[in-house]
């Protein structure tokens, strides 16, 4: 005779089965299929969380500390509402990412950024990972050190300032977002800074708008292409392990 199933309830949390929480910055973005703000570019639930007041221009350019406990709290009612692991949409966040974590009992990965370590060693000693990133000039030691990427790692930064249409519809805000005129500035940006830098051999999206056209950039450039959507599908399929079916 099998043995019952017993299923207890988890106060306070009144919903199950959404493995991963995202924090949201409070910005007004078309965010289109692709992008971590659009619920479709998953094929499992997510559950959504905005950190109010956490502005682009709070976490870009001021770097403000005082978001760090909204952050915080915006994560635990995540947590709360039954989420096993809690991510960012936005990857400068990941200055915030050794603190974050250690008040979260959960997996906390701010950033795509945090994968650099692990592709780098994928590569040759001279080799290089392109960060493709929203601001090169804001993307400095402190926040790449919070990622766990020393000196010694071979990077180059893309900079997604050089988008005249990302710069009005995503830094901006501007409330319009023609996804052909990005992704041809984009892969324009990638193909430049490909040229001047032939040691690039794999790419990290660091802005999390950016993952709609991670297809169009590998089929330009053919090389290995990562992002916070890739990030988010390896943390979810490490929580929902299925045992394997098949013959030998």
């Amino acid at each position: 005779m099998k043995e019952d199933t017993i299923y207890y309830v988890r106060k306070p949390q009144i919903t199950y089965g959404i493995q991963i929480g995202i924090l949201l910055l409070e910005c007004y973005i078309p965010y289109i299929p692709g992008m971590i703000g659009n619920a479709t570019t998953f094929k499992y639930p997510v559950r959504y969380k905005v950190v109010r007041g956490a502005s682009i221009n709070r976490i870009i350019n001021e770097r403000d500390p005082k978001l760090i406990e909204p952050f915080i709290e915006s994560g635990k009612e995540l947590i709360a509402e039954g989420v096993q692991a809690v991510t960012g949409n936005c990857g400068f966040v990941a200055l915030f990412q050794k603190q974050i974590a250690e008040e979260l009992n959960v997996p906390v990965f701010m950033s795509s950024i945090l994968l650099v370590p692990l592709i780098s060693r994928m590569l040759r000693a001279h080799e290089k990972v392109a960060i493709v990133t929203a601001d090169a000039s804001n993307l400095d030691d402190s926040i790449l050190q919070a990622a766990g990427i020393s000196n010694e790692i071979g990077i180059h930064l893309c900079d997604l300032n050089k988008s005249v249409h990302f710069q009005e519809s995503i830094l901006q805000e501007g409330g319009t977002l023609n996804a052909n005129i990005l992704e041809n500035e984009v892969l324009e940006i990638i193909e430049d800074e490909l040229r001047d830098d032939p040691l690039i051999k794999a790419i990290v999206l660091e802005c999390t708008d950016i993952p709609p056209f991670a297809y169009a950039i590998q089929e330009k450039i053919g090389l290995p292409v990562f992002d916070i959507v890739s990030l988010i599908d390896f943390v979810y399929n490490g929580l929902t392990r299925k045992p394997y079916r098949g013959q030998i």
